[in-house]
């Protein structure tokens, strides 16, 4: 009987044992797979930290959050706070344009021109504050178009909806505020506009302060903000520009601001029947217009002008009826001819103007003032005091006078006065005239400003200035003039001459030119050209200006290539009538060259030495007038 051996079996070798075996390693084997996936992804994320600090979805949700914000700056702005007072004002003036654009939209043609009455006079006081500041707020311009505002287009919007738009983008502004507009300025551009302080309504109220609306605050700022300052002082504007910035106000500063606004639509109501009066008057000067007196004038090349009755035009000469007499100038002179009838359509060019840009409006009446056109100016006057009616230039052209702080009309062609006539009865006044039209008065004797020139066209003519040689000759030069044709024994003729230049005769020489102006120079310049050939040391032309009674003054010394250029003498020859250009010319002499040359010509030389400027003439037609007025 064979003997079996005992012992403890292989759990393995069990079905039971064995399945728990295999299925313990299979867990343990995953677990090991995901420790090492989660320590590499562990690794992973730490490195995207540093070398990608914003994920995908945060970038495109910040993105996204930046495309809505307007108050941030654009990379490119940098916040550029002003001061205090100049910060409000140009807050004041950019709240006034939009506000001004936002009644244009919605067709409110009433807020549009008072809101463009209101933004010249702010304007004015954003220059006088911004005078000698570095740093100066984005304005907008008066005539911008807003055609969006941050990411909003308002092409695709209604009227109404674009106008609100900007009401409410306006309607409370933090300080440190940017505002990005797109407008059309000609082109289309982007404008951004900074707000060091707050601007716009909104602000909480605090305990025993009435809380400002924002509908109250725009009246206000329409009704108050825009009165010029003889209606409202510089320290009544602040602290009405102090409460609004707050926000609230105390119960006395409420009452003082509706108690000014009242009073303000009470003056509207005034300035409404006085723009029915404007309007008549305006009427008036309408039909006015067809006769009414219009100068003519003579516009010379030089700017000049005369203004009068055109008394006769030929071929030879112009003359005109001034209020100061009869001047004739030579036709060649006249650059145009302006007609009544010219002046006529200019005024209606310019007046159509105005009619969109209060701007240009204040610009003509200064223009018809100049061009003497006391009808056309008083049109132009009533029709500013229709927009702005207390607009103080304008009543004074319409004629009226101030007495006591009131206004009171007391000339004025509409009402009946006779068409004003411009005279000139005393010396002021006949100064003025004549200094106008370019005239000049010294030692009671009047001159007028003419243009005048000389010179040497080239020397191949004969000058028809005096040149005085010393040392110096005018020599020929051909450029068949070879080394090689110096050596022929039996050269042939050079033919004719290729260049003529003045030039020392020896190792140096001077050769001079008087000039003798026909009057007192006033203005001058002086060409006179010198040229050293092949930079040989030694060579030098050294040119000055010499005036009658005075010391010698350079206009160029060379030693190398040339000089050709105009040099202005005015400094050197005001008040003189003569004077002489000299050149003193070294050279090194051979048989071949002299390498110092002034006045180069040939045949199409033009100009080789020339003198131009303007000198005064005698205008003693005047004199008569001036001595015998008071």
């Amino acid at each position: 009987m064979a003997i079996q051996r005992r012992g403890i079996a292989n759990p393995v070798d069990t079905p039971l044992w064995g399945w728990l075996f295999w299925a313990a390693f299979f867990v343990a084997g995953g677990y090991g797979v995901y420790w090492c996936i989660g320590a590499l992804k562990t690794r992973a994320d730490s490195e995207v930290d540093k070398n990608a600090p914003i994920s995908s979805a945060r970038y495109k949700k910040e993105a996204a959050g930046a495309s809505t914000r307007d108050n941030k700056a654009p990379p490119f702005i940098q916040a550029r706070e002003a001061k205090p007072e100049l910060d409000r004002a140009a807050a004041e003036y950019n709240l006034l344009v939009l506000q001004k654009e936002a009644a244009r939209i919605r067709g409110d043609n009433d807020a549009w021109m008072e809101k463009g009455a209101a933004i010249a006079q702010v304007r004015q006081r954003v220059q006088q504050l911004a005078t000698g500041e570095s740093v100066v707020p984005e304005l907008l311009q008066s005539n911008d178009e807003v055609l969006g505002i941050g990411e909003v287009a308002f092409a695709g919007l209604k009227p109404g909806d674009a106008s609100r738009r900007i009401a409410d983008a306006i309607g409370h502004i933090p300080a440190g505020t940017f505002l990005r507009l797109r407008v059309r300025r000609g082109n289309e551009r982007d404008v951004v506009l900074y707000f060091g302080q707050t601007a716009g309504t909104g602000m909480v109220s605090r305990a025993g302060y009435v809380k400002l609306s924002t509908a109250f605050s725009q009246e206000v700022k329409e009704k108050l903000l825009t009165l010029p300052p003889h209606q409202l002082v510089e320290v009544d504007r602040r602290n009405i520009e102090r409460i609004l910035g707050a926000g609230e106000a105390s119960e006395e500063e409420y009452a003082m601001l509706r108690t000014r606004i009242s009073g303000v639509m009470a003056d509207s109501a005034q300035a409404g029947s006085l723009r029915e009066s404007f309007t008549k008057q305006i009427e008036k000067l309408n039909a006015m217009l067809p006769k009414a007196p219009v100068p003519e004038a003579i516009v010379m090349k030089d700017g000049r002008r005369f203004s009068g009755k055109l008394l006769q035009d030929t071929p030879q000469a112009v003359s005109v009826r001034t209020i100061v007499g009869d001047i004739t100038v030579a036709k060649e002179d006249v650059a145009q001819l302006v007609t009544a009838d010219d002046l006529r359509a200019e005024f209606r060019s310019k007046f159509n103007a105005g009619e969109k840009f209060q701007e240009a409006l204040q610009q003509l009446l200064l223009w018809t003032h100049e061009m003497n056109m006391p009808v056309h100016r008083e049109l132009v006057a009533y029709t500013i005091m229709q927009r702005v009616p207390g607009d103080p230039f304008a009543r004074n052209a319409a004629g009226y006078v101030q007495m006591d702080g009131n206004w009171a009309l007391k000339n004025s062609i509409a009402a009946g006065a006779p068409i004003p006539e411009r005279k000139a009865e005393s010396k002021d006044d006949i100064r003025r005239e004549l200094e106008s039209m370019g005239f000049v008065l010294k030692k009671d004797h009047w001159f007028v400003k003419v243009p005048w020139s000389t010179g040497i066209a080239s020397l191949y003519r004969p000058p028809s200035l005096k040149l005085a040689l010393n040392g110096t000759s005018i020599l020929d030069w051909h450029e068949a003039d070879t080394p090689i044709y110096r050596m022929d024994d039996k050269p042939k003729k050079l033919g004719n001459v290729d260049l003529k230049f003045v030039a020392p005769t020896g190792a140096q020489g001077l050769a001079a030119i008087a000039v003798d102006a026909p009057g007192e120079i006033v203005e001058c310049e002086i060409r006179a050209v010198g040229f050293i050939i092949e930079d040989k040391p030694g060579a030098r032309i050294e040119c000055f200006v010499t005036p009658e009674g005075g010391r010698s003054e350079v206009l160029y010394d060379i030693t190398k290539k040339s000089d050709t250029a105009f040099h202005d003498a005015t400094k050197f020859l005001r008040g003189k009538s003569k004077f002489v250009v000299t050149a003193r010319m070294f050279t090194i002499q051979d048989k071949y060259h002299t390498y110092a040359r002034w006045l180069p010509s040939n045949l199409d030389t033009t100009q080789i030495f020339w003198v131009k400027g303007i000198v005064l003439k005698s205008a003693a037609e005047f004199d008569r007038l001036w001595d015998a007025a008071r």
